[in-house]
């Protein structure tokens, strides 16, 4: 079975004047104009999934604000797993494990016109 995120949602903060709710396709393309939250969302769904510890190499560069929503991941349990800010993060399953697992090989994240690998 392979690694898919189900749902996001972002509560409303910083720029987001409403809530970001997705359900997420095969290739998902977030756009608008600056300044109406597009960041916000995806340093969102990053604090949502990673620690976002000093030393997370997850979490690096990412903006002060508070993330608050949740993120739900198939294929990690039997049963859909909800991502939230005081739940267990994604990065804590694979810790014993050298690099990423083979399903998130195909996860590209494009923030501030930077492609990252994450």
């Amino acid at each position: 079975m392979s690694i898919r995120i189900e749902r996001i949602k972002v509560n409303r903060t910083g720029p987001l004047t409403e809530d970001f709710d997705l359900v997420p396709g095969a290739l998902n393309l977030i756009y608008g104009h600056n300044e109406t939250g597009k960041t916000c969302v995806l340093e969102s769904i990053i604090r949502l999934l990673f620690s976002s510890s000093k030393s997370s190499p997850f979490c690096q560069g990412l903006r002060d604000w508070q993330a608050a929503g949740r993120v739900v991941v198939s294929g990690l349990d039997p049963d859909p797993v909800s991502f939230a800010s005081s739940s267990e993060k994604l990065d804590r399953r694979w810790e014993d494990q050298a690099g990423l697992p083979q399903d998130f090989s195909r996860l590209l994240v494009v923030r501030a016109g930077d492609t990252q690998l994450t």
